[in-house]
């Protein structure tokens, strides 16, 4: 079989699956949802709308990040029980094409939480947004970024002892240029609603763009071209 081919294959299976028991990506809608009502509600008792506004880029990654954590980090929980994950491996002639497969589904399952949080965040904190394509684009450079480098660790963690508490601890200082760097573009972008857009926040809002791309380019070409030596070093 082809690389598309088998691509393919394993990609309908994993649907598949979570078609029938679709309990990661509902774990990460709901704690999404719960984290925005949460911090919606604490700044309506500080009855302090400015500082709230202020936060709303900082609290909208953290969000995007501890959800995307909660159902990357889970991304091959399928394959634990009887080695599911080994037979995969061997069945494929490609490992890239397991890994591929995962990323797809973790973007897919951030995607969709992604589309319940930015709404939420609207919703209770009433930011003015003048240019949402650039938000889109920045949140989709973060949560593309951070499924390649999560969904990396995820499989090398997977027979670890303690891995819900290591995974976090090896993915999250690597994500941090990445999520800074949406946080500052999404500032600015928040930011430009009051300055009317001027052409010094456009270049500076496609700097931090820039940066997040650069990253992308990186991670995503590496961790596709090492995942198959470190996963059988791992096996």
């Amino acid at each position: 079989m082809s690389f598309g081919s088998q691509l393919k294959a394993v990609l309908v299976k994993d649907l598949r699956i979570e078609v029938r028991n679709p309990g990661i990506l509902y774990t990460m809608l709901l704690f999404a949802a719960l984290q925005v009502v949460i911090f919606g509600f604490a700044f309506y008792v500080m009855n302090d709308e400015s500082n709230a506004e202020a936060y709303v880029p900082g609290l909208m990654w953290i969000v995007i990040l501890f959800s995307s954590t909660l159902g990357t980090g889970r991304i091959f929980d399928r394959e634990q029980q009887n080695d599911c994950l080994a037979g995969l491996m061997m069945g494929c002639a490609n490992l890239r094409v397991v890994y591929l497969s995962k990323v797809i589904l973790a973007l897919g399952f951030s995607l969709a939480m992604v589309t319940l949080v930015i709404p939420l965040v609207i919703v209770f904190f009433d930011p003015n947004i003048p240019h949402m394509g650039l938000l889109v684009l920045a949140v989709f450079l973060g949560v593309l970024g951070f499924c390649f480098v999560g969904t990396l660790f995820a499989g090398l963690v997977t027979r670890l002892a303690f891995r819900e508490v290591l995974y976090p601890l090896i993915v999250f200082p690597l994500i941090v240029p990445l999520f800074l760097a949406g946080v500052e573009a999404t500032s600015l972008i928040f930011l430009s609603a009051e300055t009317r857009f001027v052409d010094n926040a456009l270049a500076d809002i496609w700097t931090w763009l820039r940066l997040m791309l650069a990253f992308n380019l990186v991670f995503v070409f590496g961790t596709t071209w090492i995942f198959p030596y470190l996963m059988r070093d791992r096996g």
